[in-house]
């Protein structure tokens, strides 16, 4: 169905101006996917900022054009962030959900993996620390013939 808007002398096609801010969004991301795999840079884009900055922007025509990859994550905590990489490797979506489920903003992140699900250097230290403290608390395993303390690989040169 095609809208049309009169503001005076002015005709704005709501159909047409989806289509081109559609394709203005999908070459930032051909920018920032290009850019990353030149420098390593990751990139994100806002996609509630950008349906309030570029007229007629549509992000469910969008998100259905991008489409679904292998990858998919839910992440919990304060609320719930759904995580899928779209059809084009190194394009991810996030939507955000609050605590009653509704959806806070949607995101679309450039990178090898959404900095997101990445382990931050902070939290890895910390979950050394624990494994560490709960390694020092079980019993100290001793070698034996049936159990080495290294293995060989099938396969593998020594």
């Amino acid at each position: 169905m095609r809208h049309e808007l009169a503001i005076g002398r002015l005709r704005v096609d709501s159909a047409e101006e989806a289509a081109r801010s559609e394709q203005a969004i999908l070459a930032e991301i051909e920018r920032l996917l290009a850019r990353f795999l030149a420098t390593g840079e990751p990139g994100a884009i806002d996609l509630r900022h950008e349906s309030r900055r570029r007229a007629g922007a549509d992000p469910a025509r969008l998100i259905e054009r991008l489409g679904s990859g292998e990858v998919t994550a839910t992440i919990g905590g304060f609320g719930r962030v759904e995580v899928v990489e779209t059809t084009y490797a190194g394009v991810w979506l996030l939507s955000y959900f609050d605590a009653a489920g509704e959806l806070e903003t949607r995101q679309i992140e450039i990178g090898a993996v959404p900095s997101l699900i990445a382990a931050q250097r902070d939290d890895a230290r910390r979950g050394l620390l624990r494994l560490r403290a709960e390694l020092a608390t079980e019993p100290e395993i001793r070698p034996t013939a049936d159990r080495p303390t290294t293995t060989r690989l099938e396969g593998a040169d020594a």
